[in-house]
């Protein structure tokens, strides 16, 4: 098995998936900060986006 196969397979077991998503240039930073979020508190889901326009909250799921 390689490095990369071991680590991947490590994170399968510890109940994490390996997914692909495209995401805006602009919003890279965000979408990697939560994701380590919600791996680290695992007790907490992504559920609200903030409008970078007018600042507004709104349900994301």
């Amino acid at each position: 098995m390689s490095r990369n196969s071991e680590y991947e397979a490590r994170k399968r077991n510890m109940g994490f998936k390996k997914i692909t998503v495209w995401v805006p240039v602009e919003a890279e930073d965000d979408f990697k900060l939560m994701a380590q979020f919600t791996c680290e508190h695992p007790d907490h889901t992504p559920m609200m986006v903030r409008n970078i326009k007018t600042g507004r909250m709104a349900k994301a799921v």
